[in-house]
Order: structure tokens, then C-alpha cells, then sequence
């Protein structure tokens, strides 16, 4: 059986250790920028789809609400869901590093 002594040791150290790793993910400076078709040198690459290309993440205002969504290279939308899947060509940002 663990003691006492052993889960507070146990829990400091995760608190320590793991918590300021975790919390440097953070601290980067971010924006939104409108969004014209063109992918900016320095936006977020989120990742890859299935055919390897870059996804980026986006915002729409749609029904008055900032919905968040992927952006691909190359085409002037967004593709999002607020109850089923939609795209959209206007009131588009797109997410940047600084």
C-alpha cells in the first residue's frame, strides 16, 4: 500500500514538473487575420488531410457567432459545421502565428 508521504511526493511532482511543460503551450502570441484566398507566410499549420495537404485553422462569423473551421490552400473558404457541414466565402480569418 502507498502511504501518505508517497502520494503527496507523487502529486508535487506532477504539479512541478508537469504543470509549467504544459502551460508554455500557451504563452505564444497569436491573431486572426482576414482571410483573401492567399494563406499567410505565417499562419498556424494544424496539420495534414488525407491527401497530405496543409490544413489551417480559420474562423467564420456565421448566424452571429465565431464558429472555428479548416482552411486549405489554394481556395477562398471554409469548411465548418454548426449542425451539419457548411463552407463559406465570406468573413473569414485565419489564424497566425505572432
Amino acid at each position: 500500500m502507498v502511504g501518505f508521504k508517497e502520494n503527496i511526493l507523487s502529486a508535487f511532482i506532477l504539479l512541478y514538473c508537469g504543470f509549467p511543460r504544459c502551460s508554455c503551450i500557451f504563452e505564444e502570441d497569436y491573431c486572426w487575420r482576414d482571410y483573401d484566398g492567399v494563406i499567410p507566410s505565417d499562419a498556424f499549420k494544424a496539420g495534414l488531410d488525407k491527401n497530405q495537404r496543409p490544413i489551417y485553422i480559420g474562423q467564420v462569423l456565421y448566424q452571429n457567432k465565431l464558429v472555428p473551421g479548416s482552411i486549405y490552400e489554394n481556395k477562398n473558404e471554409i469548411h465548418f459545421e454548426f449542425g451539419k457541414a457548411y463552407t463559406e466565402t465570406k468573413n473569414i480569418k485565419v489564424r497566425t502565428k505572432n
